[in-house]
């Protein structure tokens, strides 16, 4: 929950041009309320469980994303995109989990994470192009439009 109050007072402040000051203002102040009243009981969560649990969690998290990428070169793109989901969720732990001061070697992985989650979210957006271009041209008969539109397929 604290992770989700963060984000989402990131989100008011890359948003403040576009959303008044006098709509987010409270919600913000609201949020960083919240946000500290929860700090003592994750302070008490931490101390007592959290360190084993979390250690679990990245484990069982990081097995299935290695089970999953284990034939990454003959991924269909639906397999590709699921890839890049598990790779979203394993982030999110990590994320979560980096904190703790049993889980401090986690934060260089996150990089390589995001490159990774990067690539794979660039090669779903290239399998989607051909079909949506086809739905696109048809009808279409301008050369120049086609030769364009196959030009971006190749």
């Amino acid at each position: 929950m604290r992770v989700a109050l963060r984000r989402l007072r990131s989100a008011l402040v890359v948003f403040r041009r576009a959303v008044p000051r006098e709509i987010t203002a409270w919600h913000g102040e609201e949020m960083r309320w919240l946000a500290s009243a929860m700090a003592p009981a994750r302070d008490w969560d931490v101390l007592l469980t959290i360190e084993p649990f979390a250690i679990a969690a990245l484990t069982r998290r990081y097995g299935k994303l290695l089970r999953q990428g284990e034939s990454i070169g003959r991924m269909s793109s639906e397999e590709s995109h699921q890839l890049r989901i598990a790779c979203k969720k394993f982030r999110y732990a990590l994320e979560f989990f980096d904190t703790l001061p049993g889980c401090k070697g986690v934060g260089h992985l996150l990089g390589h994470l995001k490159n990774f989650q990067e690539c794979l979210g660039i090669i779903n957006d290239a399998s989607l192009i051909t079909p949506l271009l086809t739905r696109l041209l048809v009808g279409v008969e301008d050369r120049d439009t086609l030769l364009c539109a196959g030009a971006v397929m190749r």
